[in-house]
């Protein structure tokens, strides 16, 4: 195994095209950003609240805010297609490029779908925890050289809370990634196509993004009121009720008007390995079953 994930971290790494325009772009444009807005700030008394602007004013929101582009909805609706399109390039990439033609036998597919899906997720890991300390410190130097007021101050408690926090966050988003990578993998199986696995992943995503506006559809429409409880097992609301419990201790209720279904942290857990398990389990089965040599 651990050669496999070698083998692809080398692979993935050294294809700089595909990284560059759809991974590293994230931290380089906020960097950009954030020294562009700074250097504006001198041109006039104006310009010098462009940081303000730009930032909620505390550097532990800014930093968290990072992760909303793959796990908070309608954020993540756009802010997850280049992650997506990442994973999907990943896995479809192998069929246009025959790098799976004749180099393992059956029983090591399962073995390479696992390999890529961790070594494609852990790159777009590292791309938003580089941005989140790029937002961070970025922020926290442009609102210094501006004498912009930039909290909170550092101490041992804000430290352990934030810390505390983002590893919650952080973990919500590695599911967000585990399922986006299943839905790329799953297309790419169906699709053996880079082109067909953007559309079909793409369309994946954004069915579960916009499900509980399809599921409030139906409910008028065929005025079943219990339709809209179905939205308690999309990916969608079990991160969005993971964050709620995270911050407010309790389950989200606050959905729309007709929704009753109240899940424990431990419900959204099982719900979202499923659909981990679900999503990835199904690509492996196809491709076990497929003749990469065709």
């Amino acid at each position: 195994m651990f050669s496999l994930l070698r083998a692809e971290w080398i692979k993935t790494a050294k294809n700089h095209l595909l990284t560059s325009f759809l991974i590293w772009i994230l931290p380089v444009g906020f960097a950009s950003l954030i020294i562009i807005f700074t250097i504006m700030g001198y041109v006039s008394e104006t310009m010098r609240q462009i940081p303000s602007a730009f930032s909620t004013g505390l550097w532990t929101s800014d930093m968290l805010g990072i992760w909303a582009v793959v796990i908070s909805f309608p954020g993540n609706l756009f802010g997850r297609m280049m992650p997506l399109a990442f994973m999907a390039v990943g896995f479809a990439g192998e069929y246009q490029w025959g790098t799976w033609k004749n180099i393992l036998p059956r029983n090591r597919r399962p073995l390479l779908i696992a390999s890529k899906l961790v070594v494609l997720i852990t790159i777009v890991m590292l791309s938003l925890v580089l941005t989140s300390l790029i937002v961070g410190v970025g922020w926290s130097v442009s609102h210094h050289i501006h004498d912009l007021p930039y909290g909170p101050e550092w101490s041992g408690e804000v430290l352990v809370e934030f810390l505390k926090l983002y590893a919650q966050t952080m973990l919500i988003g590695l599911f967000s990634l585990m399922i986006l990578g299943g839905f790329a993998a799953l297309s790419a199986m169906v699709t053996r196509s880079i082109l067909g696995g953007l559309l079909l992943g793409f369309f994946f995503s954004v069915i579960d993004a916009m499900s509980l506006g399809a599921l409030l559809f139906l409910r008028n429409l065929l005025q079943v009121p219990a339709l809209t409880n179905l939205y308690q097992y999309t990916p969608t609301y079990n991160m969005d009720n993971l964050r709620h419990w995270f911050i407010h201790g309790s389950a989200n209720t606050i959905v729309v008007p007709g929704f009753t279904a109240v899940l424990g942290m431990g419900d959204s857990f099982a719900i979202l390995i499923m659909w981990v398990i679900g999503l990835v389990g199904l690509a492996i089965i196809i491709f076990q079953r497929q003749d990469i040599t065709s």
